[in-house]
């Protein structure tokens, strides 16, 4: 019953929600028997019971750290400590619908390391404000892992939580600091002992003594950690050295762990973990480290596939034989064809060169156990020579685009599906489309009205405006074109409709233009504007937006007058010019020309 709140659907415009499996088997029941139910999704936030409170998230990392890139392979203990991270409700930005975080309301639930690491900035924050002694990134570091709370619920250990829960009190109230946080003796060796220094500083101002005792959570007959000395007096601002050992002989296969104490008069207790693990050296897990689920294009070289196998006690399995298969898609190997066995840290890759079609999909087994590798082809958006155009007819480039203006760019591949736009604003991406310009020293994304494979209509940023050209790509799920060059112009007139002012109708044989009344030319590109426009936000509603320049219209062969030409109040770079028909214009059906600038564009009307 545990609910999933990111649903992945970005491609589809159906509103969906999502509810746990007993309620979804209840509602299917329900409807078994109520076959014309409705239902209403409301997007309004409730509470809700969650037994999930006070656990770790099951996307939290955990440890211990192989030690990938230290000098010695320690299996460094991580996490050093937890802190909320999941269902955190927070304001978020409700202007791109499909960037990270977006909800209509401005607020929103999230979860991940990205949110729990600000409570943990914030407690340290708090605690050197608190205590300028915490002058160091050690000390600092020292006060939110060593106070941490150990109340989480579950089968938890300290490779999950190291010391445990973020503890705000406790860190702002520290008189002491244990440098290194945490204490791993990594895989032990078969001669003990090993051997560790552990730095405790008294960051009061008075002195202080220090009781150290060992709270072993795992039982082990053959080893154990032992401290010295187990009491020391510590002046203000000083420190005293602790040596920190595993002793006794190598323990049985096993995952151990427990805590260094550290106690005084002031202060609150704190809790160091420290860990030590004995492998059996049989694989019993493979995970993928590489690239088990990518995108990549047909024929496309250098894809490194890799995993690593570890033991029971999560000690990688070194020196096994490993084999690479290739499962669908035609892709092939290097001509190495991959490693053939593990490494120390139980890792094996293999390189590969992408088929031409279709799924590729590649295993790597070591020790009985498989690890599939399953890509994705897509072709790489292409934009068709000549195929950025005013997004008006009569849809062409012209003598060039006008900054502020909406351009169709036409190609293959541009998108993998077809959306509009649903916000008043327009998004910076679509559909995982996200078209960027960059000209004149500025780097700047496009706001996007609407992508489908063939074709995606965005707004050229004002602020090039003055620029000759600008270049542009296409990016569709991080793949993306080649780079085309756009002319620009400041006026590239457009028009898509003419409308009666009163009522809103199309003009047509049905709705015709009368004589002596208002009708409203939509348009595109009329050029520069009373006042500085934000790319992609509407104009105001409030205050008119007038083109720097009157445009001139005919109907026919009679000048009409403008009374009004500028931004459409409430929309994105629409321009609205308010036309007067000529009393004395002909009836049926005239050519209505509008120029501005140099620049000219004639559509149809029917006039009666």
């Amino acid at each position: 019953d545990d609910v999933t709140i990111r649903l992945s659907v970005q491609d589809t415009g159906i509103p969906s929600a999502l509810i746990g499996n007993g309620d979804g088997k209840a509602l299917k029941t329900y409807l078994g028997t109520n076959s014309n139910a409705t239902v209403t999704l409301d997007p309004t936030y409730t509470t809700a019971d969650n037994p999930q409170v006070n656990t770790v998230a099951g996307f939290s990392g955990r440890g211990p750290s192989v030690g990938n890139f230290a000098a010695t392979r320690d299996f460094a203990l991580k996490p050093e400590l937890v802190a909320p991270g999941t269902n955190i409700y927070t304001a978020t930005q409700n202007f791109d619908p499909n960037a990270d975080a977006y909800n209509a309301s401005g607020y929103t639930t999230v979860n991940g390391t990205s949110y729990a690491v600000p409570f943990v900035a914030g407690v340290a924050a708090m605690a050197k404000a608190r205590n300028s002694n915490l002058n160091t990134p050690g000390r600092l570091k020292s006060a939110v892992v060593n106070t941490a709370s150990p109340d989480l619920l579950g089968d938890i250990h300290v490779t999950d939580t190291g010391a445990g829960k973020l503890n705000a009190a406790g860190a702002v109230n520290v008189v002491a600091t244990l440098e290194p946080a945490a204490i791993s003796f990594g895989p032990v060796p078969a001669v003990l002992p090993v051997d560790r220094t552990l730095t405790l500083t008294n960051v009061s101002s008075a002195p202080a003594t220090f009781l150290i005792t060992v709270r072993p959570l795992t039982s082990d007959s053959k080893a154990r950690v032992t401290v010295s000395p187990s009491s020391v007096n510590v002046p203000a601002r000083q420190s005293q050295e602790i040596a920190v050992s595993l002793t006794g002989s190598k323990p049985a296969a096993g995952s151990y762990e427990g805590f260094i104490d550290v106690k005084s008069d002031a202060g609150p207790v704190l809790h160091l973990p420290y860990f030590y693990v004995v492998g059996d050296g049989e694989p019993y897990d493979i995970f993928p480290l590489h690239n088990a689920s990518f995108a990549g294009i047909p024929n496309d070289p250098g894809y490194r596939l890799s995993f690593r196998i570890v033991d029971a006690y999560g000690v990688p399995v070194a020196n096994y034989p490993v084999s690479f298969q290739i499962l669908s898609g035609g892709g092939k190997f290097n001509s190495a064809g991959g490693d053939k066995l593990t490494g120390l840290q139980g890792n094996a890759s293999v390189f590969v060169d992408l088929g031409p079609r279709g799924d590729q999909i590649f295993t790597g087994t070591a020790g009985g156990l498989t690890q599939r590798f399953e890509g994705a082809l897509y072709n790489l958006p292409a934009i068709n020579s000549g195929g950025v155009i005013n997004a008006a007819p009569f849809y062409q480039a012209g003598q060039g685009l006008a900054p502020g203006s909406y351009i169709s760019i036409f190609g293959s591949d541009l998108s993998d599906t077809i959306l509009a736009k649903s916000t008043q604003s327009l998004p910076l991406s679509l559909g995982q489309v996200s078209v960027s310009f960059d000209g004149g020293g500025k780097s700047l994304p496009g706001h996007i009205h609407f992508v489908s494979p063939g074709q995606v209509n965005v707004q050229i940023p004002w602020e090039f405006e003055g620029q000759s050209s600008v270049k542009i790509k296409v990016t569709n799920y991080g793949l993306w074109s080649e780079v085309y060059t756009v002319p620009l112009a400041t006026y590239s007139p457009g028009v898509f409709a003419v409308t009666d002012a009163v009522t809103g109708a199309a003009i047509s044989a049905a709705n015709p233009a009368k004589r002596s009344q208002t009708i409203t030319i939509w348009a595109n590109a009329l050029g520069p504007i009373s006042a500085r426009q934000s790319s992609g936000e509407p104009a105001s509603s409030t205050e008119l937006v007038r083109t720097n320049v009157a445009p001139a219209v005919s109907i026919g062969d009679s000048p009409a007058a403008v009374p009004f030409s500028g931004l459409a109040p409430g929309f994105v770079g629409l321009y609205q010019v308010n036309v007067e028909v000529p009393s004395g214009a002909r009836t049926g059906t005239q050519p209505l020309k509008l120029s501005i600038g140099g620049q000219d564009v004639t559509v149809n009307v029917v006039v009666e």
